[in-house]
């Protein structure tokens, strides 16, 4: 199955600073999209989302050596919510009701995913994670 990016949701994850005002980026389904910015404001961190929500890593951390506890820069540091959430919101390609997929990361690592529908959620990901 084809599915769209209608919007992504992202709060306290790697330079994203939002407590309670997820930053929100919504796309055209019918159009060509694009993400630009100013350097630092946060266009690597809207990637690394999306990698982290497709796969469940980022491997440019988890490739820093152990001494570096690239685990530790999953998060924003700042955000007192002591987690990271991204929430993808997709519309089908065909006709369907557009579902919700949200990923959380706690302060300890762990991955959490959730589907609107109740889905398997991971299944989901997976399939969308291809070239």
């Amino acid at each position: 199955m084809t599915w769209l990016l209608r919007q992504i949701s992202i709060e306290g994850f790697r330079g994203i600073n939002n407590a309670g005002s997820p930053l929100e980026l919504s796309f055209h389904t019918e159009k060509v999209n694009s993400v630009f910015a100013p350097n630092g404001v946060g266009k690597s961190s809207i990637f690394e989302a999306v990698t982290f929500a497709l796969t469940g890593a980022i491997p440019k951390l988890d490739a820093l050596p152990a001494a570096e506890q690239g685990g530790t820069y999953y998060l924003n540091r700042f955000h007192p919510g002591d987690s990271g959430t991204i929430t993808l919101s997709l519309q089908p390609g065909q006709a369907g009701p557009a579902i919700d997929v949200s990923v959380t990361r706690s302060s300890a690592g762990v991955r959490t995913v959730t589907v609107s529908d109740g889905r398997d959620g991971e299944a989901l990901l997976e399939e969308l994670n291809r070239e």
